[in-house]
């Protein structure tokens, strides 16, 4: 929630005297009275959740100046208002428009600035006194204001809001279209502009955002209104809405909105006529300033010449020259907005919309402080910290496969704190019907579990104690289940949480996009820096001692209890968190095996051999000995077949891209 700002404009016919030798503006005189501006700019909040607005009062401050001494409206200003002090002031001006105490004809300007929200389609400016968990009751709705706001009688009423969810303000919001804004009276000649502006009643909005933005406290809307009404001029002796609007308004950061609601006459005009005084002084000095601005040649010096001179001999060619300027006066607003906003949405918008920026460095290194290609922590994940560690058989009993020892770098990770339980494959197969070739052939398992028996339609026993299991043994990990089970299962829980699946799966050829941000299998490298609480020396998953072994890993000759796996968990974890990483069952990697492909040099982040036709199994089981539990052993297994001691645990990249 950022600043918001909310201006309804009636806006008037203002007249002036003007230099003898251009063309006169309609009568000033006639417009003396009617032409009146409310200003309810709010600073600080009673609610601690709402932060001070500094520029708030300035910026309302700074407008109400410009309209009183350039187009002469009647200024009054209420600062840091109650909901029932805004409230009173509307109906007060409603009655004074309805009972002729104000013209009937005239225009008002109601400016309105601070907090705003939106709560369901309905968005809200929030008073001084207002609390966000009760805004119906405590803010000021657009819903019912706006209505209220067209029905004074008053011939032309403007709303403008530099907001946060500023455009819930258009009853259209959720599907109108954003076309460049227009209007039938403006486009047409000076004369029936004016006749329409006297005839028919306009109501029409202008706002900061045209898509739910957030707008930053240091309203560059209401920089951009501030200068289009210092700036703009127009020989005819008035200024339209429209060209306001695209002129100044539209160029600021987020991209505002323009469109009318309920009263308004499309044929209306919304015009600003200058209040300008003859300056003799003024008009010497104006070739000598343009040649002062030439000199210089900067958008600086020609707008302090349009400021000086409006109607000068070389407003046009000065108008020109700051043309130039303004997709420069985006980029630089666009990026005040990312880095007011502070967070990785902003700067990642800023680095697109403007690719050749030159604070598209500041951006990239704004969001690496942010962390912004981190993945937010997945439940019952461990964060693994990447590192160097040095992979393979690091106390001289292991296989030749495991050598040489050799040094691989990993970046950081999240791994699952136990393997697959049945239970949570069972979910998958009864919300995929998800089979193989192996359980259309009525394959057997270890696990049980109705909802996945009959789905499978397989025959349920024990393969190894010859007895059924009961179903209480959903806490136990998953096996039977292939390699292409597992990463089919990767991608099914991946889309069940909003992320990318890492795998496209077409028969037996499975692609990987390792930069996709949902769950995978953990690379042979990882899988081992893991077990090994980090790439430190240790044996087994936990300890490098067996006499402690029985504490950390369900091997072969170990009395637990259990004929078969245990439920996962139940044994201590290692360093890390991790448990089951030695013994229990074999888990799936990413890897094709390839024992000539160990220890080459192969960068860092190792995925492998890019062919083969066996997958590395890593931790042994329950139906292994300890020497085939060690954190270095290595197995593996053709990807199709299942087993009674093969399981798996997910991976996920902790970073976008990696």
């Amino acid at each position: 929630m950022r600043a918001f700002y909310l201006i309804i404009t009636v806006l008037s016919l203002l007249g002036s005297t003007w230099p003898n030798e251009r063309k006169s503006p309609p009568d000033q005189a006639s417009r003396a009275g009617k032409d009146h501006a409310l200003f309810f700019p709010v600073a600080t909040y009673d609610h601690p959740n709402l932060t001070p607005l500094d520029e708030s009062v300035t910026n309302a401050e700074a407008i109400a100046l410009e309209l009183e001494k350039n187009f002469g409206f009647s200024i009054e200003i209420i600062p840091n208002a109650t909901g029932k002090q805004v409230v009173d002031k509307l109906k007060e001006y409603h009655e004074k428009f309805a009972d002729g105490r104000l013209p009937a004809d005239g225009q008002l300007f109601l400016y309105f600035s601070g907090h705003g929200m939106r709560e369901f389609n309905n968005g809200y400016f929030l008073p001084a006194n207002a609390d966000p968990n009760s805004l119906p009751s405590t803010a000021i709705g657009y819903h019912y204001w706006r209505q209220f706001v067209s029905s004074i009688n008053c011939q032309h009423i403007m709303v403008a809001i530099d907001a946060c969810y500023s455009v819930t303000f258009d009853p259209d919001h959720t599907f109108a279209n954003f076309e460049k804004y227009g209007r039938k009276g403006e486009l047409t000649e000076a004369q029936r502009t004016l006749a329409n502006h006297a005839e028919f009643p306009a109501r029409v909005f202008f706002t900061s955002d045209s898509k739910e933005d957030k707008t930053p406290g240091r309203s560059n809307f209401a920089r951009k209104l501030l200068q289009g009404l210092r700036e703009l001029r127009s020989p005819d002796g008035f200024i339209t809405s429209s060209r306001l609007f695209s002129n100044y308004v539209e160029l600021a950061q987020p991209a505002p909105r323009a469109a009318d609601f309920e009263g308004d006459d499309p044929s209306a005009a919304f015009l600003f006529f200058h209040q300008v005084t003859r300056d003799i002084e003024n008009e010497r000095t104006d070739l000598a300033d343009w040649r002062t601005a030439e000199g210089q040649d900067n958008c600086a010096a020609y707008r302090t010449y349009l400021q000086k001179h409006p109607y000068g001999d070389f407003a046009a060619a000065a108008r020109t020259k700051t043309a130039s300027c303004d997709a420069e006066d985006r980029m630089i607003a666009a990026w005040t907005t990312a880095k007011r906003a502070n967070d990785c949405d902003a700067y990642a918008a800023f680095e697109k919309d403007y690719p050749t920026s030159p604070y598209v460095t500041a951006a990239a290194a704004k969001k690496q402080l942010l962390d912004c290609n981190s993945v937010a922590p997945p439940d019952n994940m461990v964060f693994i910290s990447g590192g160097t560690f040095q992979m393979g058989d690091q106390f001289g009993d292991g296989s030749s496969d495991e050598k040489p020892i050799h040094a691989v770098t990993l970046s950081d990770f999240y791994l699952s704190r136990t393997e697959i339980m049945v239970g949570e494959f069972a979910d998958f197969i009864e919300a995929t019907g998800y089979t193989t070739t192996a359980e259309k052939e009525g394959d057997s398992y270890v696990y049980t579990g109705s909802k996945w028996k009959e789905k499978a339609g397989v025959t349920w026993r024990d393969d190894t104690a010859g007895k059924t299991r009961p179903t209480t043994e959903y806490s136990h990990p998953v096996i039977h289940v292939s390699w292409y089970g597992a990463v089919a299962y990767c991608n099914w829980l991946s889309e069940q949480h909003g992320l990318a699946p890492v795998y496209r799966i077409s028969g037996t050829t499975v692609t990987p996009t390792w930069s996709a941000n949902g769950y995978r299998l953990p690379t042979e490298a990882e899988w081992e820096y893991a077990a090994r609480s980090g790439g430190k020396k240790e044996k087994w998953a936990g300890t490098s001692t067996e006499n402690e072994l029985t504490q950390f890993a369900n091997y072969s000759g170990k009395g637990d209890g259990y004929d078969g796996t245990a439920p996962v968990g139940m044994l201590r974890a290692n360093n890390l968190g991790l448990a089951d990483m030695s013994g229990n069952v074999w888990e799936w990697c990413w890897d094709w095996y390839g024992s000539d492909y160990y220890g080459k040099p192969i960068g860092n982040n190792p995925k492998g051999p890019d062919t083969g036709s066996r997958r590395v199994i890593r931790g042994g089981s329950w139906n292994d000995p300890p020497a085939h539990c060690r954190a270095a052993n290595r197995g593996n297994y053709v990807p199709t077949n299942r087993n009674s001691n093969v399981g798996f645990r997910l991976a996920r990249s902790s970073r976008q891209g990696e």
